[in-house]
């Protein structure tokens, strides 16, 4: 796909910078090098990390650690894509969109968050009695019972939600706004790709990350800055741990 003019936001102001970008194509295969290449050498610590802990003589100590794994993958995931960013362009921050926004627009963002809580999660709580999945709780239980709950608060609820933004709001949104998709498509499809992420998982979940995806979307194509989304992914990631805490503590 070819690259498009640069789109602004509502208030004139632009919220990718006037230069060229990796296209639609190449922001796929970038995003997935980085990736999986950052995958490598956390999945070899991961294995060295299940064998030390088999004296725990349980499941639980993968589980916990495979998914803390996973959420630390996006370090060197990031640090890649700064610096594939900034073979074409002199800010691989702005790139990224990695910029302080407006306040008015981090204030939104954490409005939008509790408008979702209110909701989307009072609409699931009310229709099906609870929030997480067994799974999650499970996830949450193994941490508790590995000693490894600081560090799970911690990449799920900081380490993962930068990670996802800057990938999927901020690299690839870069990159297919600029392309004939222009900014609709791009929150559209980055919305879509970020639900792939999720999977497998059951159809309400997909349903409502999908939603999460597209105000997320919408948020990043308005502040210019994955920040602003970034902060109600905080916020939403923040109330799904708190129900795991309570649904273990019973």
């Amino acid at each position: 796909m070819t690259d498009a003019p640069v789109n602004t936001s509502p208030d004139g102001s632009n919220n990718i910078a006037a230069q060229s970008s990796w296209g639609f194509w190449a922001s796929i295969g970038w995003v997935v090098v980085a990736i999986f290449g950052s995958s490598i050498p956390v999945g070899l610590t991961l294995a060295v990390w299940v064998r030390a802990s088999r004296q725990f003589g349980s499941n639980q100590t993968f589980l916990s650690s495979h998914v803390v794994s996973a959420a630390i993958s996006y370090v060197p995931a990031i640090i890649a894509l700064y610096f594939i960013a900034r073979i074409l362009s002199p800010s691989g921050l702005k790139y990224l969109g990695l910029q302080w926004p407006k306040i008015r627009y981090l204030l939104l963002g954490i409005l939008c968050g509790l408008l979702y809580v209110l909701i989307v999660f009072g609409l699931i709580i009310a229709i099906f009695g609870g929030l997480v999945t067994r799974d999650v709780i499970e996830l949450y239980r193994s941490a508790v019972n590995t000693h490894a709950l600081p560090l799970l608060w911690i990449c799920i609820v900081l380490i993962v939600p930068l990670g996802e933004e800057i990938v999927f709001r901020g690299f690839l949104y870069r990159g297919w706004s600029e392309s004939r998709l222009g900014a609709p498509g791009a929150i559209v499809l980055t919305s879509f790709a970020w639900l792939l992420m999720h999977l497998p998982n059951n159809l309400i979940f997909l349903s409502t990350a999908f939603v999460c995806g597209l105000m997320l979307g919408w948020l990043r194509w308005l502040s210019g800055s994955v920040l602003t989304p970034f902060l109600m992914h905080v916020l939403t990631n923040t109330v799904v741990m708190l129900h795991a805490s309570n649904a273990v503590s019973y």
